[in-house]
């Protein structure tokens, strides 16, 4: 069972993480211009007239985009021509990406064990995602409905390296620790026995300094 030890550390970075989230709607919200620009307009209007895939399916459309296409539908259906939706939606995916940068930074600072970062790294995790909510190069694709392309790529690129870095940690834990073990209890015998600190929640705790009797 998580201590309060354990999850305030995690308590910690959902916090920083919504801090990070708000920075980055801050930072970039008086960089948003409120009107369509360049290729705003021929990407919503062939969304207009074609559909929600009007971007690849129109004649003429050099992109294969279906997914940018569908989120540019999305707006039209909600927003109409208002570009101040179109904006919002950037900004939105902007600041998830910056939350998402500091979950990657943490995930990359724990080691296999599970144990609970220390604090200092924790907000080391969560700097990195700041930096992120506010370097200026990033801007482009904020202030730019079009530039929407670069916000959702990152988006799902950030999340399949969190989710392989999640799956590697539990694969590392896995193998150190082996299989569940069954309940030693009705079989119990005093012995010396180490439990590694990693693997402590597999083994009951009555039973942690023990093991079956053997035949």
């Amino acid at each position: 069972m998580p201590t309060l030890n354990s999850r305030h550390p995690r308590i910690m970075l959902i916090a920083g993480m919504a801090l990070v989230f708000l920075l980055a709607v801050l930072a970039r919200f008086q960089q948003v211009s409120f009107f369509f620009l360049s290729d705003d307009f021929t990407l919503v209007d062939i969304v207009a007239q074609n559909g929600r895939f009007g971007v690849w399916s129109s004649q003429g459309a050099p992109f294969f985009r279906p997914l940018i296409s569908l989120s540019f539908f999305l707006n039209y259906q909600l927003f109409g021509l208002d570009p101040a939706g179109y904006y919002l939606t950037n900004l939105l995916l902007h600041a998830a990406n910056a939350s998402l940068v500091s979950y990657l930074a943490w995930l990359f600072l724990r080691d296999t064990s599970g144990q609970p970062l220390p604090t200092g790294a924790t907000v080391s995790a969560l700097a990195a995602g700041a930096c992120f909510a506010v370097t200026p190069t990033l801007g482009e694709s904020v202030v730019w409905i079009a530039g929407r392309t670069d916000l959702i790529a990152s988006f799902f690129g950030l999340l399949a390296c969190a989710g392989a870095r999640r799956t590697a940690h539990r694969a590392a834990r896995h193998l150190a620790c082996g299989p569940r073990l069954p309940d030693p209890r009705p079989a119990c015998q005093f012995a010396p026995y180490t439990v590694p600190r990693a693997c402590s929640n597999r083994v009951p705790a009555t039973c942690s300094n023990r093991v079956p009797e053997r035949p």
